[in-house]
């Protein structure tokens, strides 16, 4: 069965990283399987319309808290595109709030944005009080694992049967990526923590959990390997 698809792409930006590049990969993926995926965006997305060879554009209504915003009333507004569709799919975790939609299919990444200190005090009050709404509008929640699933059951009165399972893959190119020249590393045991350094993704518990391992006898080195991001001067400080 092919299905005419409208997915909001505004995630999909230079350079591709967490949700930007799941976004891309899902929106190439399906388009290679045969379906009729739509890119929609607040903005022309050169990226999106490489991709599928065109992109829908919804100007947002306020420069202010954009992204939000314009995933706040989306659905009251996608009629006016004019674009019929089978599917509303929108990986990027921001909550359609106002309006409903037949088929509205969300994909959530985690839960971090609820919790202190994962993100700025703005945002967090943002999903804190819209995220449940949002969710409740949703045919279906697809999360990216068991552990978000279970957080997302124990947290919002949500039927079950509508929460799925659909784990991340790598994409192609990168099973079939030759691996790029690198000097020999020391003989030795080595812990790789892949992604954004950033105080969201737990790396002050990392470091004191390597430490107390180190002081237990553990003999292995713990390397980083990710583009610096937001709280990274403390995280830092601390490396050094």
């Amino acid at each position: 069965m092919t299905l005419r698809i409208l997915m909001p792409c505004d995630a999909i930006r230079e350079p591709l990283t967490g949700v930007g590049r799941m976004a891309f990969t899902l929106l190439r993926g399906l388009s290679e399987l045969g379906h009729e995926v739509i890119p929609l965006d607040w903005q022309d997305n050169p990226l999106a319309r490489r991709a599928t060879g065109r992109c829908a554009v919804l100007p947002p209504r306020l420069a202010q808290l954009r992204t939000p915003l314009w995933h706040f009333d989306l659905l009251r507004r996608i009629d006016t595109l004019g674009i019929d569709h089978d599917v509303l799919l929108n990986p990027t975790g921001y909550p359609n709030v106002l309006g409903s939609h037949r088929c509205l299919v969300m994909v959530v990444h985690d839960l971090h944005m609820l919790q202190r200190s994962s993100y700025r005090r703005g945002k967090r009050t943002w999903f804190r009080a819209f995220l449940g709404r949002g969710l409740h509008r949703a045919a279906r929640l697809v999360c990216v694992s068991q552990h978000t699933r279970a957080a997302l059951l124990d947290r919002y009165d949500l039927d079950p049967v509508r929460v799925a399972v659909v784990p991340n893959a790598l994409a192609p190119e990168f099973l079939d990526a030759a691996d790029p020249p690198t000097e020999p590393a020391e003989d030795g045991r080595y812990l790789l923590s892949v992604g954004t350094l950033e105080t969201r993704k737990n790396v002050h518990r990392l470091l004191d959990a390597f430490a107390r391992c180190r002081a237990t006898g553990l003999d292995a080195k713990l390397v980083f390997a990710g583009r610096l991001g937001h709280g990274s001067e403390m995280l830092q400080a601390r490396l050094r």
